[in-house]
């Protein structure tokens, strides 16, 4: 997949992807700052809309926060120690040597490893540390709600999800890593969704944009009278949680 064509999957839908994708533990951005020996500049590589940038900024002096899509850029959380770029994951206007820390939130499986690892060791200080998660399949408490839920990803979407996305699925295990790994402790992520925060959600999924482009309808239409019955008050909340898969590791 081109890296024109990557863009392509979440320009179009930035505003919801802003609006609708989850912020990331606390626990998970301490445990990376701990394993930081300084915490001057951040390279938030593909940030989107800034979810991780603005999460780091409270332990580190700048983050300089990168994404290919303007559109993405556009909705991004502004903050003071956090500055935009248009940039691509395979070439950074950093210079060499000059950051602590590499973050990729959500985002590595899309793009050219060997290429994206070339750069960021290029800016990597000494022993300065990388930071790769995203995250697969959501579960709601509720079981009802969760089968429907695991019915849309596996069933409805499955002939439209990226072969890209399925290697976070395998979990990032499998993906190569140059770097001196950190044993990190399991991190989730626990949200309280209504109906609206639900349907938002799974309409920022790359899968159901194609579905939506292809078939001019909604992968949920078919689905709304089961949620109208397991799901009648639109503003009741159900917990959902969501695994997080890491890669942490150091320059050596």
């Amino acid at each position: 997949m081109t890296l024109q064509n990557v863009e392509n999957r979440f320009s179009k839908q930035s505003a919801l992807y802003a609006k609708s994708r989850p912020s990331y533990p606390a626990e998970l951005l301490e445990f990376i700052t701990s394993q930081c020996e300084n915490k001057g500049q951040v390279w938030d590589c593909a940030t989107g809309s800034g979810q991780a940038a603005i999460g780091l900024a409270q332990y580190f002096g700048a983050i300089h926060a990168s994404d290919q899509s303007p559109e993405q850029l556009e909705h991004a959380t502004k903050h003071p120690k956090v500055e935009y770029h248009v940039e691509n994951a395979e070439h950074t206007s950093q210079d060499d040597n000059s950051v602590d820390l590499v973050t990729v939130a959500q985002a590595v499986h899309w793009f050219n490893l060997d290429r994206f690892y070339t750069e960021a060791k290029r800016v990597m200080k000494q022993s300065a540390v990388i930071a790769l998660w995203g995250y697969g399949m959501t579960n709601c408490s509720d079981k009802k709600i969760d089968d429907l839920f695991q019915s849309i990803g596996r069933d409805i979407l499955k002939d439209y999800w990226d072969d890209h996305v399925k290697l976070i699925w395998a979990g990032y295990d499998k993906l190569p890593f140059p770097f001196e790994e950190i044993d990190t402790p399991h991190f989730e992520i626990s949200t309280f969704w209504t109906r609206d925060n639900f349907e938002d959600y799974v309409h920022s999924w790359s899968a159901a944009q194609k579905f939506i482009n292809k078939n001019g309808y909604s992968p949920l239409d078919q689905l709304q009278s089961d949620l109208d019955r397991i799901w009648k008050d639109r503003n009741q909340a159900h917990i959902f949680k969501t695994a997080l898969t890491t890669r942490i590791g150091r320059k050596t």
